[in-house]
Order: structure tokens, then C-alpha cells, then sequence
């Protein structure tokens, strides 16, 4: 072999691509070595053909690869593009990215993708074509889309199919799509939200809507739209035992925005009323679910048990001694009883999310054995109730005993005591309160009746606290 020539390769990449070749000049000829070679070629990306030739030449044999070169997509620009759509909205339609192998497949899809932008814009007429620019030098394709938008469609006949006793033109005043209006893409989209809610306030909580066709008539630049409304049955959702307006019940069960009817998203309704409860100051509040159904209407009902209010009057960390106590209060989600929040601002998903964030803050600068003690203590006056859990951090040795104690009543409130103990919080502060090199102290209150004093003191004992190391 006396030498290999790339005559389609840059100067300035032809040694490394040599570097690459099983195939080395001085070394006897081989068809398995110059078929490596081919596949080492085409590793790289940068050849969409490559053929191999071989000349005699004196004594020995020049073997030269062919190659064309692939083209990759560089800047991407519109030309004449109307206000809406905008230029940036139409490069995203494209789906083009920087960097990736030009084609023409991948082109032609560009062109259809922004083809039914426009006509979603109502653009019907409008003309687009590309204008490729080659850069051999760096492989490079540069797009200029030409955009011709011509004149806008407007609204034509609007009918209804489905189930809905809608008639046309009570749809047609709902969505405000009126024979002869411009047609955009915001009055189409804006003609569905309308609907949905039309129906939602008649406790369509189900009901689906689409535009089941639109038909184009170019004599006269107009779209026909037929709607496709179907109500569903009656859905109604309530909360009893706490009220709850309207609106927060839309804003929290997710059955609203998904127009679908499902235990998942009931679930995860009840979740988010237990964390606005909880945000309210009703930290032992639980919610259950019931469902009645017939033939025509679903009736969901939230049963809402708000328990005692709460009042989280401090937020307090002991035992850091990595990091500023003011920073760390400062990203915690919990927050003491302020003039703004009555009740502070505090549930279990808060409380996971500020344990979670110390434990990032800390973890990577504490070592050696640590034991976290959780110490429980209740005291009651007479006209106001406190409750305090206080979570202390140790290194070493074993950790304390718990116990809980009301003193100073007549009649000790037992049931709820324990039923705060039995809370989510609290399996929350007995099982996840592993705070590396932090602990918390936090006081809440409840306000309670008057009762005369009492020498009687009642205990009850938590579970045992948990240490880890």
C-alpha cells in the first residue's frame, strides 16, 4: 500500500481520519481491513456515501475513498411571516434542531408542520417554501423559510353533533364564533374554554367537547366548524362537616381540569383539601369519600372531620452547628403565626419538604455517629392548650425517654391528645424526623374552653422515640 487518499475530507481533519483506518499505508492490501475501514468512516457521522477504490501504481496499490459528505442543520430564519404567527412560533413548528443530520424527509415535514400552523392561524392560502444554503467548509445547512401568508379565513356555518340539547346558534353565542368573524387561533381555542365552562356551571363536571370537522370552502376563504358536545351525566361535588366554597373545591380535585371522573383523581383531591385544611390551621384534620350515583347524576361527597384548630407560634432549630439557624429558617416552607397568617403556615407534605431540604444542607457536613431524641411535652392552662414537640439532635450515647403530661384541668381532653398523637404529623415526627446535624422545636396551640384547675395530672405516653444512625 503506498498511500490512502480522502479527496472529500477538510484538510484540517484528513490526519485524524487516517488515525481511524484499519487499513495503513506501507501494510499488504486487505479486503477485511479496508471494509473496517469503511465502517470507521461512517462512525463518525460525517459521510453519507463512501466507496473505496484501488489503483496500481508502480509497485504497490493507491486505494482512495470517495466520500459525499453529510450536512448538518445550522441557523434557521423566516421570511415574511404575518404577526400571528409569529417568526419564533414558526421555527418551533418546524421542529428542527441545531446540530441534527440535514435531510430532505426532515424538510419536507418542516414545511407541512408550519403549513398547518399557518392554517390553524387561519392562513389557508398561504404559500411556504425553503431555501437550503450549503457550507461545505463545515458541513452546514442553513434554512430561510419564505412564508406568503395571503388573506385570513373567516368563520362560516358552525353546527352541533353529540348528545347536547345546544343548538347552533346558542352555540355560536357561547363561543363567539359568528359567521364572518376573522378566523385566529385564539377564537378557536377560546370557543372550546367557553363551552367547557358553560357546562361546568350546569355541573357537567364530564362533559367532552371537540371540533369533530372543519371544512375549508376556497371560493370564499370561509372554515365550517361542526362541534362535537356530549354533557355527560351530572356530577356534583360537595364538602360536608367544613365548608368549602365553590371555587377552592375546583382549584384542589383535579376532576374539574381533567374532565374525568376517577378514583385516582379523587384521591388525590382528598390529598390537596387535607393539605388546604392543614394550611388553615386544622393540622389533624381527615377527609373521607363518598360516592352516590344513578342513572343521571354522580354525587361526590368530601366528609370533612377539621378537628381543633391549631396554632404553630414558633419555629426554632437546635443542636446546627454547619450553618446559620437565620438562613435555614429562611428556606423552610413552615412558618410561625404571623399578622398575615393567622394559624402560620404548616402541613405534613411542608414539613417532609423542609426535613428533606435540612437533610441536603447537612448531610454532606456532618460525620461520625448521630442519634436523634424526639421529647414530647403538653401542658394545659386554663385557657389555652400548647402543645410542644421538641426533636434534639445528639452524637453518641443512647437516646432519651418521650412522654407526654397535661396538668392543670378537671377533666383531661384525652381523646384529643391522642388523636394528635395518632395524626399523620405525628407518625411524621416519630418516623422521618432524621435531621443530620439540626433539630426542630416547634410549639402549637389550640384554643380550648374554660375549665377550672384541677391538682389532677393525667399522662399519656407516646410511642418511643426512634434513634438512627
Amino acid at each position: 500500500m503506498q498511500s490512502i487518499e480522502l479527496p472529500g475530507a477538510a484538510e484540517r481533519d484528513r490526519e485524524h481520519l487516517l488515525q481511524l483506518l484499519a487499513q495503513k499505508t506501507g501494510e499488504p492490501l486487505d479486503r477485511g481491513r479496508i471494509r473496517d475501514s469503511i465502517r470507521a468512516l461512517y462512525a463518525t457521522g460525517r459521510f453519507a456515501d463512501i466507496q473505496a477504490e484501488v489503483v496500481p501504481s508502480g509497485e504497490g496499490v493507491v486505494l482512495t475513498f470517495t466520500t459525499s459528505p453529510n450536512f448538518f442543520i445550522g441557523a434557521i430564519k423566516v421570511e415574511g411571516a404575518p404577526r400571528r404567527p409569529t417568526p419564533n412560533q414558526i421555527i418551533n413548528a418546524a421542529k428542527l434542531q441545531l446540530g441534527e443530520l440535514y435531510t430532505r424527509d426532515r424538510l419536507d415535514r418542516a414545511l407541512g408542520n408550519i403549513r398547518q400552523l399557518m392554517q390553524e392561524g387561519g392562513f389557508y392560502q398561504a404559500r411556504v417554501t425553503a431555501e437550503s444554503i450549503p457550507n461545505a467548509a463545515i458541513q452546514q445547512v442553513d434554512i430561510l423559510f419564505h412564508i406568503s401568508s395571503g388573506p385570513q379565513a373567516h368563520v362560516g356555518e358552525v353546527k352541533v353533533s353529540g348528545t347536547s340539547n345546544l343548538s347552533s346558534v346558542e352555540v355560536q353565542k357561547i363561543t363567539h364564533m359568528e359567521q364572518g368573524n376573522r378566523l385566529t387561533a385564539s377564537l378557536v381555542g377560546n370557543s372550546m374554554q367557553r363551552l367547557r365552562k358553560r357546562l361546568q356551571k350546569q355541573s357537567r363536571a364530564l362533559a367532552q367537547v371537540s371540533i369533530a370537522e372543519q371544512q375549508y370552502h376556497p371560493e370564499t376563504n370561509a372554515v365550517d366548524f361542526t362541534f362535537q358536545i356530549d354533557p355527560g351525566p351530572v356530577v356534583v361535588i360537595t364538602a360536608e362537616g367544613y365548608h368549602v366554597s365553590r371555587g377552592v373545591l375546583k382549584k384542589e380535585i383535579p376532576v374539574f381540569e381533567e374532565n374525568a371522573l376517577d378514583d385516582d383523581l379523587l384521591n388525590e383531591g382528598k390529598r390537596n383539601l387535607l393539605d388546604y385544611l392543614q394550611t388553615r390551621g386544622h393540622f389533624d384534620a381527615a377527609v373521607s369519600i363518598q360516592k352516590e350515583s344513578d342513572t343521571k347524576t354522580t354525587h361526590v361527597i368530601y366528609q370533612i372531620d377539621p378537628g381543633p384548630v391549631h396554632k404553630l407560634v414558633m419555629v426554632d432549630i437546635t443542636g446546627n452547628k454547619e450553618f446559620d439557624t437565620k438562613t435555614l429558617l429562611s428556606r423552610m416552607e413552615i412558618q410561625a403565626a404571623t399578622r398575615l397568617l393567622n394559624h402560620g403556615r404548616y402541613s405534613g407534605a411542608l414539613l417532609q419538604e423542609d426535613v428533606a431540604m435540612i437533610e441536603d444542607c447537612t448531610v454532606q457536613t456532618v460525620t461520625g455517629r448521630c442519634r436523634l431524641r424526639l421529647r414530647w411535652t403538653t401542658t394545659i392552662a386554663v385557657l389555652r392548650t400548647s402543645w410542644r414537640c421538641i426533636c434534639e439532635l445528639m452524637r453518641g450515647g443512647k437516646p432519651g425517654s418521650a412522654s407526654c403530661t397535661l396538668q392543670g384541668i378537671r377533666r383531661s381532653p384525652r381523646q384529643i391528645f391522642r388523636s394528635l398523637l395518632r395524626s399523620q404529623d405525628s407518625l411524621i415526627l416519630n418516623r422521618i424526623w432524621l435531621v443530620i446535624g439540626s433539630a426542630f422545636s416547634i410549639i402549637t396551640s389550640i384554643t380550648g374552653s374554660p375549665t377550672p384547675r384541677s391538682t389532677s395530672q393525667p399522662t399519656l405516653h407516646p410511642p418511643n422515640p426512634i434513634a438512627k444512625t
